[in-house]
């Protein structure tokens, strides 16, 4: 079941900007409230069979969907995506403060222990994957504010997508060099 809840997860993360966009063209807020209760409910399921951390998000979803539904508003539902920026970004930062580092804790299932080079070099990563999510979220805030649900949907659902993928090509290039320098 955590596989295909994971699955899951990522599937309506992934399409959730598109979903909102087209049902707020069709159907208003009140009526997307139970796409992101279905969030809340797959995590509510992690939550139940032990992941400890699901119930934020369950806590999350449900105070999302109690706001939409009560305000009638498109903000709840679009701030999702910057409560998604800021949960990866406290993920990754954490790690920085508390080591090992999320991006060292992948190293070492790969590579095995570490050299301090190494280990260096996945702070520095973490580090930027930090400034990526905080900009990712502050954009993400910005358009739910103020911008068109037209311009919130490209951005949340395509834009950061193609950027945090272009983060992961320029690391990938980054840590083949890296590991050139320090085999």
């Amino acid at each position: 079941m955590k596989l295909t809840a994971r699955i899951l997860i990522v599937l309506l993360t992934v399409c959730y900007p598109f979903a909102i966009y087209y049902g707020l063209q069709h159907w208003g807020s009140r009526a997307l409230v139970p796409i992101i209760a279905l969030i809340g409910g797959v995590h509510l399921i992690s939550a139940i069979k032990g992941k400890h951390s699901a119930w934020i998000w369950v806590c999350t979803c449900l105070a999302i969907s109690i706001w939409t539904w009560q305000s009638n508003s498109t903000i709840g539902l679009k701030l999702y995506p910057v409560f998604i920026s800021l949960a990866m970004l406290v993920l990754f930062a954490w790690g920085l403060f508390h080591p090992p580092t999320v991006i060292q804790r992948f190293a070492e299932l790969k590579r095995g222990e570490l050299s301090p080079a190494d280990i260096s070099y996945t702070r520095r990563v973490t580090f930027a994957w930090c400034v990526f999510f905080a900009v990712n979220g502050v954009i993400a805030a910005s358009l739910t504010v103020a911008g068109t649900t037209a311009a919130w949907a490209l951005y949340n659902g395509l834009i950061s997508y193609l950027l945090m993928g272009a983060l992961f090509c320029a690391e990938l290039l980054t840590r083949h060099r890296h590991h050139q320098k320090h085999p």
